[in-house]
């Protein structure tokens, strides 16, 4: 902060951070309250240092991850080992997704082909047609999933279709494309042991029936509300529900007993509405954005986020999955993983003000707490504000006026209200403020 710093313009705020005057500005020094994300890894080798990571195989006591465009890297904490492993050709460094087929095999999905690695030794080689009928040379594998009956499924580049392949028979069966779904880029099974599928390139929500071996499309704008038929994530959770992007209109909610579609976007607290990875565990979900990770619980449809405020390394973030109280998470070749009973944000609660009161569009003084007004100046508008220096974009309000309004309105994201053609007679305006973590301060500011 330089070396002209001001002594007597050293102070500590009520939420504990320290403010420092200099000659070159204002800074505050947050002191950190606790450490969620220590383990945080950065892959620093390879061709493009900040590819997006998209697949993790966890293997031992380590992890390997799969990059688009810089090939695979392993990541040992234990040993503190960090390596990038060379593809044998530029395209092969374009991973999609890994699966693990045995102890010591990997099968990586790149631009040019299904690719076979043993770990042990690091040899690779191509999973070709001696392996499974059907072909997966050189045609981009979109994804890998295996489903609940121990079939692999293997979205195949350049029109090809699909390829359910039965690890316990070696038998392999090919689905030619649907019209309209160019390439399956995901894929997620429900409690049913249904498939549900989409396209990063767009075409739809796809269903497939394991009973009548059949598909099913639901697109854009016909047999759905939601906004974009591009889908590169997917998730189905255990009490029927599909969670998916719907291209860059945020997150979209599908309810197979019902048919109704919701839509989560940053209005209702999700930190970005452009998406990158969805996964879930035990009623609650876990969303990789553009802006940082967000925390989804089911029961109460309610966000919580983080952001580099609360000790993420990063805003950007490619890859999310949740395994056994743990969650995995990656961006642009940085991994990290964390538990998922973190506790962070700020446990102080904002102090609420009311910072103008205009009648007819005119301010009253600043200051002023109450007013007598005739009765044609029945235009009043309040803004109002949460105090909070920590992440203080994420307050929320809550208000009333008490003679008009029954109950409490929700503001969200907005910091005023405005009350027209008021008939003669006592009002109360109040206000109330929230911050990012859902501490409430539950003492209003008022005018009358």
């Amino acid at each position: 902060i330089g070396s002209w710093v001001f002594t007597l313009g050293v102070i500590r705020d009520s939420q504990q951070d320290l403010w420092v005057a200099t000659l070159d500005g204002l800074y505050r020094y947050r002191e950190p309250r606790s450490r969620p994300f220590q383990h945080v890894y950065y892959i620093r080798q390879g061709l493009i240092p900040d590819a997006d990571i998209n697949s993790l195989v966890r293997q031992g006591g380590g992890f390997w991850l799969g990059s688009y465009g810089n090939g695979l890297c392993y990541v040992n904490p234990a040993r503190e080992e960090i390596r990038h492993v060379g593809m044998p050709t530029w395209l092969t460094n374009w991973v999609w997704n890994l699966s693990r087929r045995s102890r010591d095999t990997l099968w990586i999905g790149t631009q040019e082909g299904l690719l076979w690695m043993d770990v042990k030794s690091r040899h690779l080689g191509r999973v070709g047609q001696s392996s499974i009928p059907g072909g997966t040379d050189s045609h981009t594998i979109g994804t890998q999933f295996l489903d609940a009956e121990h079939e692999l499924w293997m979205s195949l580049g350049g029109s090809q279709g699909l390829i359910c392949y039965d690890l316990r028979t070696g038998i392999a069966r090919r689905y030619l494309p649907e019209p309209g779904i160019p390439f399956i880029s995901a894929i997620t099974e429900d409690e049913n042991g249904d498939l549900w599928m989409g396209s990063l390139n767009g075409g739809g929500l796809v269903k497939w029936d394991r009973g009548t071996d059949r598909f099913s499309i639901w697109r854009a704008h016909a047999r759905s509300a939601f906004e974009d038929d591009r889908i590169a994530v997917i998730y189905a959770d255990k009490h029927g529900s599909i969670w998916f992007n719907s291209g860059s209109n945020g997150l979209e909610r599908y309810q197979v007993a019902t048919g109704r579609f919701t839509n989560y976007g940053h209005d209702q607290g999700l930190c970005s509405d452009i998406i990158r990875g969805i996964s879930g565990e035990d009623g609650h979900l876990w969303i990789a954005t553009v802006n940082g990770l967000g925390r989804f619980d089911e029961a109460t449809g309610q966000f919580k986020t983080y952001s580099v405020a609360d000790g993420l390394p990063a805003y950007y973030f490619s890859y999310v999955a949740c395994r056994n109280d743990t969650v995995y998470a990656a961006g642009k070749m940085m991994f990290l993983y964390f538990r998922d009973d973190l506790t962070t944000g700020n446990t102080r609660p904002p102090g609420t003000c009311i910072t103008r009161v205009t009648v007819r569009g005119k301010p009253l003084p600043p200051g002023t707490t109450s007013a007598r007004l005739p009765y044609n100046q029945n235009y009043v508008r309040f803004d109002f504000t949460g105090i909070n220096m920590i992440k203080g974009s994420e307050n929320k309000y809550a208000y009333m006026l008490q003679g008009v309004d029954k109950d409490w309105v929700r503001a969200e994201g907005s910091r005023y209200a405005v009350y027209t053609k008021l008939a003669p007679g006592t009002y109360i305006f109040k206000v109330m403020s929230v911050n990012g973590a859902g501490v409430w301060n539950r003492v209003p500011a008022t005018f009358s």
